[in-house]
């Protein structure tokens, strides 16, 4: 199976996206994580996002 980082060194500030290799996120998923990641950036200026693809690790 797929190795996941361990939330708990982010704070618990984790997201996951599941995805086929080589595949894109539905349109659905896209938007849902836009309006996380909006939410996330408003609530403080030093707030920050990483997205790290795993493609051909899963």
């Amino acid at each position: 199976g797929e190795r996941a980082y361990d939330p708990k060194h982010f704070h618990n500030r984790v997201s996951r996206i599941m995805i086929d290799d080589h595949n894109v996120p539905t349109l659905w998923e896209m938007v849902a994580f836009s309006k996380e990641v909006e939410e996330w950036l408003a609530q403080d200026p030093e707030n920050i996002i990483v997205i790290h693809c795993k493609g051909g690790k899963g």
